[in-house]
């Protein structure tokens, strides 16, 4: 413990290992977004420093987006052919929201609302990683075969989660609520909305793919990941699941019975082959207690009385500045999307989310009506119904803040936006198949 301790060599292995990310990427890109890829989920956290509920934590793979961002950017100013920063339908969003972001900011700060500016600015820069993501993505992927390797990768990461998901299981008992890998404190909540939106992905696959393996190896992944996602017993990852899989049907069309009859089919199994824990889990909803509350002519229990104070609360302190909110971190902690909106960013903040989200999900919906390629056009609708799962999820947690979720559905948005020039591109000149670097060879995309 004592040499892993000493700050010099920390800092030494950080330097060894960012210069070694850098060479990468410009060496490879496809090697080093792959590296990331695996980064999203079994990245250790770092805490920082805190304000009151709300830590203030960095991740291995913040700091490696960072490096491969701009080891990606020297690769540009060095290779010329690479092109200039690709515009794409969510430039401008993307801006109105960090824009109203960045002003609701400064004003609370003025009013004092936000007591901590440090912590602010942290938040609002860890917010735009996300989008530095997608747009790096954006500007490195050329041809269907990346793509599709991503995909691949990204699914097989998931596939890791799970294992470690029975191992937790098989450690704990079915009483445990399961987390992601390397989480300081347990979040089941946010490994139930990474579930979800991955499981999405592998349904989506078995409805659009061309290939009859593939199919069978992603209906495969779905059923494995299934039990991690109930027993991370999130009730917000049940109705997020629940969501998600309804616009599945919808859109669907050639599969909509198959579909519904799953459903159905589940929905009158679940209480033959689930444990008690999880109808215990949904009961405790409308369970009693001290915490409890009446809403109506409901009782709800603590976690979802909690939310329906936390919202009151929120709109008690947003009344003050409905336009721009308190500015981030200024109404402090509140684990639902939509109240931490309402209260930091105000109404305005609010509306450019949306705007942001329906933007995304328009350009997700014509890609997924042009595209041909049946993988191509799976990754389509898995995101589809993965947005409306995010955004039903987004009741119950502050979904579209978390990393570990964040993190893959932009890097999936980055690779829809780009599919119809992609798919273009592949019509013209024959796609060199990504691969990752081995002994000996050198490759560059």
């Amino acid at each position: 413990m004592g040499i892993l301790s000493d700050p010099s060599v920390l800092l030494f292995a950080g330097l060894l290992i960012a210069g070694t990310v850098f060479l990468l990427t410009l060496v490879n890109t496809d090697a080093a977004i792959v590296l990331l890829i695996v980064a999203m989920l079994f990245s250790p956290e770092i805490g920082l420093a805190s304000v009151p509920g709300r830590s203030v934590v960095i991740r291995f793979d913040d700091l490696l987006l960072l490096v491969i961002f701009f080891s990606w950017v020297a690769k540009l100013a060095i290779n010329k052919q690479l092109g200039l920063l690709k515009p794409t339908p969510m430039n401008i969003p993307v801006s109105i929201y960090i824009g109203i972001s960045l002003i609701s900011s400064v004003l609370g700060m003025l009013r004092g609302n936000v007591t901590n500016p440090v912590a602010s600015i942290f938040y609002l820069l860890k917010g735009c990683e996300y989008f530095l993501l997608y747009f790096m993505v954006v500007n490195v992927v050329q041809y269907p075969a990346q793509v599709k390797l991503y995909l691949r990768v990204l699914l097989l990461t998931a596939a890791a989660v799970g294992i470690s998901s029975y191992f937790q299981m098989a450690s704990h008992g079915m009483g445990y609520r399961i987390s992601a890998p390397f989480e300081g404190k347990p979040e089941p909540n946010t490994l139930a909305g990474y579930l979800v939106f991955i499981v999405a992905q592998s349904i989506a696959q078995v409805l659009c793919n061309d290939s009859r393996n593939s199919r069978v190896r992603q209906f495969a992944l779905s059923l494995f990941l299934l039990p991690p996602l109930i027993f991370t017993y999130s009730r917000g990852g049940y109705l997020s699941f629940i969501s998600m899989y309804i616009v599945l049907i919808f859109l669907s069309t050639r599969h909509r019975f198959p579909l519904a009859s799953l459903l159905l089919a589940g929905a009158l199994l679940a209480p033959l082959v689930l444990p008690h824990t999880v109808f215990d889990r949904l009961h405790d909803t409308f369970g009693g207690g001290r915490e409890s509350m009446m809403v109506g002519n409901v009782q709800l229990a603590h976690s979802p009385a909690a939310r329906v104070r936390i919202y009151k609360y929120v709109f008690d302190k947003w009344s003050e500045n409905p336009l721009f909110g308190l500015g981030i971190t200024g109404i402090g902690f509140v684990d639902t999307q939509y109240g931490l909106l309402i209260g930091e960013v105000g109404i305005l903040g609010l509306l450019a989310f949306l705007f942001m989200n329906g933007r995304l999900w328009m350009v997700t919906f014509n890609a997924y009506r042009t595209v041909e390629d049946g993988n191509l056009k799976g990754i389509c609708l898995g995101f589809l119904a993965g947005q409306v799962g995010m955004l039903i999820h987004s009741f119950s947690g502050n979904v579209f803040l978390i990393v570990r979720i964040m993190e893959p559905f932009w890097f999936i948005a980055a690779l829809i936006t780009v599919l119809p020039h992609v798919q273009e591109v592949a019509k013209v000149l024959p796609p060199p198949k990504p691969r990752l670097p081995r002994p000996g060879m050198v490759h560059s995309v």
